[in-house]
This record gives C-alpha cells, sequence and structure tokens, in this order.
C-alpha cells in the first residue's frame, strides 16, 4: 500500500512518498500492541527539520505546559494531558 506524507503548513505543499520502516503491531483489534509506525521518505522533506529547545527552556515564568492529544484506551474521544516540569533541582 503506497504511503505518502505531507507537511501542510509549506507553502504548495505537495504529497511525498514514504515507505514504513517499522510498525506497532497494530491491526485494529483490541489487543493490539501499538498504532506507531515509523516512516522512511524516499526524497528529502520539504522543511527544515525541527530544532529542539535547550533543556533549561522548560523552567520560567510563568511555567511551561507540555499538552498531548491522543486516543488512549477507554477516550473514545480523544484526551488531552498536560504536564509541567517539576522545578530544576
Amino acid at each position: 500500500m503506497p504511503v505518502t506524507v505531507t507537511f501542510p503548513h509549506e507553502a504548495g505543499a505537495v504529497a511525498v512518498p514514504a515507505r514504513v520502516v517499522s510498525h506497532g503491531g497494530w491491526g485494529g483489534h483490541p489487543t493490539d500492541p501499538g498504532d506507531l509506525a515509523v516512516l522512511e521518505l524516499d526524497e528529502d522533506a520539504p522543511v527544515d527539520p525541527a530544532a529542539f529547545a535547550p533543556a533549561d527552556a522548560a523552567f520560567g515564568e510563568p511555567p511551561r505546559k507540555l499538552v498531548a492529544y491522543g486516543f488512549p484506551r477507554g477516550y473514545d474521544e480523544g484526551h488531552s494531558p498536560n504536564t509541567e516540569p517539576p522545578p530544576p533541582s
């Protein structure tokens, strides 16, 4: 099955062909182990790689929050947990 990746925030976004190089084994059944896949692009991405913030950037005023969104078991409508990093030691 062909797989493509798009970068919607890129002007003139085009679909880049890709292939699955690893997956979590999910087949749509309740007991399947995961729904994660690692894709390898067939050509360079049309965007620059993400730049990670320095480790100490998590601390500041106001405290930074990490927000994730997903569909863990029992949350069919999705779930958005929030967390704040502990103060530096």
